[in-house]
C-alpha cells in the first residue's frame, strides 16, 4: 500500500498521533524529579524506556509501510565523518548563536536550556541518565523517523525532494520553535 491509496486525512492523522505519542516519553521524564519514592522512580524510568521503543516502533512501521525499505543502514567511514563534522559545526554554531544571544537580548542562556536545568539536572541521577539517553538515542531516532521517515514518505512522491524537504523542515522548525526572549 502507498501514500496515493490512502486518504489524505488518514496520513494527516497518522503524523498528528505520531507527533503527540512523541511527546509521550517525556511526560514521564518530566513527572520524575517531583517523585521520592525509588520504586516509583523505576516505574517511572520503565514507562519512558517503554513509551520510547512503542513510538520508535510505530514510527519505523509507518514509515516502512510507505517505502517499502528499511531504514537501517550499515555506517561507513564516510558517514563517521559526516557525524563528527556536524557535531563540530553544531558546537561552534552554538557558541555563535549564544554570543548573538547574549549581545542581542543580554542572556547567558535560553529560556530552554534553564529549564532543563533546573528541572532535570539537579534532580536524582536516575533523570539525568534518561535525560541523555532521550537527549543522544531515543529523541533523535524518534525525530529522525518522523520527520524524515514519516514525513519525507507519506505527502509527496519520491521524485518531489524539494516539497518533502520544505514539509519536513517547516515541521521541524515549528515543533523546535522556542521563546527566547
Amino acid at each position: 500500500m502507498n501514500s496515493s491509496k490512502d486518504s489524505l486525512v488518514k496520513r494527516i492523522a497518522y503524523v498528528v498521533l505520531l507527533y503527540l505519542f512523541w511527546q509521550v516519553p517525556s511526560i514521564f521524564l518530566g513527572i520524575m524529579p517531583n517523585v521520592l519514592r525509588i520504586s516509583s522512580s523505576m516505574m517511572l524510568a520503565a514507562a519512558f524506556l517503554l513509551s520510547s521503543a512503542i513510538v520508535i516502533y510505530v514510527a519505523y512501521r509507518i514509515a516502512f509501510k510507505y517505502t517499502r525499505r528499511s531504514m537501517i543502514q550499515k555506517v561507513g567511514l564516510r558517514d563517521i565523518w559526516y557525524i563528527v563534522g556536524g557535531y563540530v559545526i553544531t558546537v561552534i554554531s552554538d557558541n555563535v548563536l549564544m554570543a548573538l544571544n547574549n549581545l542581542i537580548y543580554h542572556q547567558s542562556d535560553t529560556p530552554n536550556n534553564q529549564m532543563i536545568r533546573d528541572s532535570f539536572m539537579d534532580a536524582n541521577w536516575m533523570v539525568t541518565v534518561l535525560l541523555i539517553v532521550e537527549s543522544v538515542l531515543t529523541g533523535p531516532i524518534m525525530e529522525e523517523l518522523l520527520f524524515r521517515g514519516v514525513l519525507f514518505n507519506l505527502f509527496f512522491s519520491p521524485n518531489k525532494p524539494v516539497h518533502r524537504t520544505i514539509l519536513s523542515a517547516t515541521l521541524f522548525g515549528l515543533a523546535h520553535a522556542t521563546d527566547t526572549v
